[in-house]
């Protein structure tokens, strides 16, 4: 779990992994250089399974992504974000998926969507892709802090470090045709959206998926690259348009609030 600057969140984050029902994991945390307390607060955790490593410098998620893949034990690797929460079931249930069906690579989870006062503000739902065509249709595949894949799979298939936004897409985009992925709809993450985000990193986000989009041309059709690729610029005015009268929620709220509530509190206690 690479972390760069949420000491307001990170041990919420931790706390969710301890709590796990399942319980034979590693934790690699990589500090990426944060200017908070983030170092401060990852250190006073006492367990033996934890494993914290300090950039002196900040590399990035990607390169910090590819180092957890190069050091990392176990048999499967797990995304996780320094802002958000596990359900204890994740691990135990995705673990299970992967040993029950040998066949698939990465699998993802929906998620609850949490914002920063940990408020519940709705749901995210996925559906997988098996090509680039629909990879792109539905603006991407998994929600990256849900996956779990096997370790070998992702030895062989580096995060690009030269992304600095949509590392995720890039790299299930690079891999869809020789890979199994798979999606199960049930929610195993409280995925945190922060309003504050600048409309700087929506352009950037942009770029890079016409990058995406350009380097993979030779799977699409001449009419979807130009729609796919001019999409990007719509969906840049839409949200430079939303940043413009205030940001609305646009999840679907849950229902069974008060059940995830409870979740919510038994993942962080």
């Amino acid at each position: 779990m690479p972390v760069f600057n949420c000491e307001k969140f990170i041990s919420q984050s931790i706390n969710s992994i301890l709590n796990q029902t399942f319980q034979d994991w590693e934790l690699i945390l990589i500090n990426d250089n944060s200017s908070d307390s983030t170092l401060k607060i990852i250190q006073q955790f006492n367990d033996p399974r934890i494993r914290v490593f300090n950039n002196i410098e900040t590399l990035g998620l990607a390169a910090c992504l590819n180092i957890c893949i190069d050091i990392a034990k176990g048999v499967f690797f797990a995304r996780m974000d320094g802002d958000d929460v596990m359900f204890n079931s994740r691990l135990e249930i995705q673990y299970n998926y992967l040993i029950e069906n040998i066949n698939i690579d990465v699998v993802g989870t929906d998620a609850m969507i949490i914002d920063q006062d940990d408020n519940i503000i709705g749901t995210r739902i996925t559906k997988v892709s098996k090509n680039i065509n629909q990879l792109l249709n539905n603006g991407g595949l998994f929600i990256h802090p849900s996956i779990l894949g096997r370790i070998e799979w992702f030895k062989k298939n580096k995060y690009n470090q030269n992304f600095l936004r949509c590392q995720d897409l890039e790299l299930w985009a690079r891999t869809i045709d020789n890979s199994n992925f798979e999606i199960l709809n049930s929610f195993q993450i409280f995925y945190r959206d922060i309003v504050d985000i600048k409309f700087e990193k929506y352009l950037l986000a942009g770029y890079y998926v016409r990058k995406i989009i350009f380097n993979n041309r030779n799977k699409l059709s001449n009419f979807n690259f130009y729609k796919y690729y001019i999409l990007t610029y719509i969906k840049s005015v839409y949200y430079f348009f939303h940043l413009i009268i205030g940001k609305r929620n646009y999840f679907k709220y849950p229902d069974n609030l008060i059940f995830y509530l409870d979740e919510f509190k038994k993942s962080i206690r």
